[in-house]
């Protein structure tokens, strides 16, 4: 019999992830993060936090352990076969607040989803669809009280995602210094649950302005993805002394990397892309051998490793990785 569970507006926030709500339907029956992740069709390190958040809520329990390969992995399955989400007023309102900024996001003649219809919304209908969310939103807001159970409020206009044959690597120059600092901050900002101060004052960390200060010296190697002339990540790697380095610093002949793609476009392949094209990059330059340091918690650190990685130290709570590129 399914359970009702009261969930507060964090809770909520949670279940809207269509991702995590697949991943409960899945998990109906044990299924391993591997299982739940091919049965998406997704990346397995595009799952490893959704699951920690739902476990963490317990709506998922770990229930035994499967041999997979050469390794052992977590079996999971949900502790209740159906949720029904009791929310105030308050938190209903922010939902409804939510798409009408999503409806916002879509942008006139951007590639867009209106119902079962995929193309290009004129700058008049746009403008239709979101007033119609706003009268709805408005009197919603308007009412007191619930009349009757609300039991959804679906919104349908949504950015079409871009595919990955649509973004471009090229080499960086000094002129691109300001993706390379938010690569930088991208990096550090990994964890959603950690609350950083703003860019710029975490940019002048000692650890982090060594890697951008002065950017164009010999040694200094980058590219840069983009959209449409617009740069949506990128990868670079620097030479380092004994006397001034970072945490995943080896030896004055190995450069340290830093990579990152902006949240809006992760999980369509570019972290490997940009990695491969960084290294040859590297090559290029005389480059050969590539360093980084990365929280052992990271899910990136299985992208390192997919890409040639290999740890050799475990300082603290990091990794310490290097890439032969000879």
């Amino acid at each position: 019999m399914a359970e009702r569970i009261r969930l507060d507006g964090d809770g909520v926030a949670v279940l809207r992830s269509p991702t995590r709500q697949h991943i409960l339907l899945t998990a109906q029956r044990p299924v391993t993060a591997r299982q739940i992740a091919d049965s998406l069709g997704i990346p397995i390190t595009r799952v490893y936090h959704h699951v920690e958040r739902l476990t963490r809520m317990g709506l998922l329990r770990i229930v035994g352990q499967e041999k997979e390969g050469a390794s052992v992995s977590q079996v999971f399955q949900a502790r209740i076969g159906d949720i029904k989400a009791q929310a105030d007023l308050d938190q209903v309102g922010a939902l409804l607040h939510d798409s009408v900024a999503d409806a916002r996001a879509a942008g006139p003649g951007r590639r867009t989803v209106v119902g079962k219809t995929i193309g290009p919304l004129p700058a008049e209908a746009l403008d239709r669809v979101v007033a119609a969310i706003e009268r709805i939103v408005g009197e919603f807001d308007a009412a007191t009280d619930l009349d009757g159970e609300l039991v959804g409020f679906t919104y349908i206009v949504a950015p079409v995602r871009t595919p990955a044959t649509a973004y471009q690597i090229r080499r960086g120059t000094v002129a691109d210094l300001p993706v390379y600092r938010r690569i930088l901050y991208e990096a550090v900002s990994w964890d959603p649950d950690r609350v950083l101060p703003p860019m710029e004052q975490v940019l002048e960390h000692p650890d982090l302005a060594a890697f951008h200060r002065g950017w164009g010296r010999p040694g200094d190697v980058a590219v840069v993805a983009h959209i449409a002339g617009e740069p949506v990540g990128g990868a670079f790697a620097r030479l380092f002394t004994e006397d001034d380095h970072g945490s995943g610093y080896v030896d004055p002949d190995t450069a340290e990397v830093a990579i990152a793609v902006w949240p809006e476009h992760r999980g369509r392949g570019l972290g490997t892309r940009l990695l491969a094209a960084l290294a040859a990059e590297a090559q290029t330059a005389g480059i050969t051998r590539l360093s980084l340091a990365v929280e052992r918690e990271n899910p990136a650190a299985r992208l390192y490793l997919r890409s040639g990685y290999t740890i050799i130290a475990e300082p603290g709570i990091d990794y310490l990785m290097v890439l032969d590129n000879t």
